[in-house]
């Protein structure tokens, strides 16, 4: 018998690692694989020359690029990130200057997988590609459970309750608010709150009607009111989304 060849062995682990838990940074890998540091960073750099990886310079963080689909046919539910997602956000961003990201559902939180950050002047609180934010306490979290089908919202909601992460949340300690919210905010097509001196307003991303991602962007409540964002922000947040959504049939294989 042939002995395994170790190292491609190693790489093919760190893919694996990568393709459950996307958007790591080296020492998690590390740790998740149980490779040593050296041999992971290393590994990690040849993945990223031959473009299977890539590392975003803000966070440091790897993620899987197209190029595996090559591999496999099971990452082509990424490709929209890349293609179609990034050139929309960046254009948006160039037009509206205020940050914006694109954050996907990742059990009880929202994973941001792109945004301007690091392009908008107008950022005071930089939040990286791969932060977390918690699904019932964020606007992308609450239009994600507002327009996700019925069962997958019962088994967030009650998933996040029992997790103990949300025991001093106010929806939690009241189902009918969150219920109304969600009422509410299905019926406004996009979702608002409010974090101190800074808003944040989301809205939905479909894939043949089933909702994929949310957009979002965040401005100072003191510089952008209530009237101003729904006139000025929503439309063409509702006009990006409405153009991803456009270009998913592009990518059928």
């Amino acid at each position: 018998m042939t002995p395994p060849v170790q190292s491609f062995q190693r790489g093919l682990l760190i893919l694996e690692y990568l393709n459950r838990h996307n958007g790591s940074h080296a020492n998690a890998v590390s740790k998740g694989t149980g490779l040593t540091r050296g041999t992971t960073f290393r590994l990690l750099e040849t993945l990223r020359g031959g473009q299977y990886v890539k590392r975003d310079t803000n966070s440091g963080r790897y993620f899987l690029k197209l190029h595996v689909r090559a591999l496999s046919d099971g990452y082509s539910g990424e490709k929209w990130i890349d293609e179609i997602a990034q050139p929309k956000l960046h254009a948006l961003g160039q037009e509206l200057v205020w940050p914006m990201t694109i954050s996907t559902p990742s059990g009880v939180d929202m994973l941001i997988r792109i945004n301007t950050d690091f392009e908008s002047p107008l950022s005071q609180n930089r939040f990286l590609t791969g932060h977390r934010v918690p699904i019932l306490e964020s606007a992308s979290g609450l239009v994600f459970l507002s327009f996700c089908n019925e069962n997958q919202r019962d088994t967030l909601i009650e998933v996040a309750t029992q997790s103990g992460q949300f025991k001093n949340n106010a929806f939690v300690a009241n189902p009918q608010a969150l219920e109304n919210s969600i009422k509410a905010v299905r019926q406004a097509g996009f979702a608002k709150k409010v974090e101190g001196s800074r808003s944040v307003m989301s809205v939905p991303i479909f894939s043949q009607s089933r909702i994929l991602a949310c957009l979002a962007i965040r401005y100072f409540s003191t510089a952008v009111r209530d009237k101003q964002a729904k006139d000025l922000f929503l439309p063409l947040l509702k006009k990006a989304a409405d153009e991803i959504t456009a270009e998913f049939p592009r990518l059928a294989p």
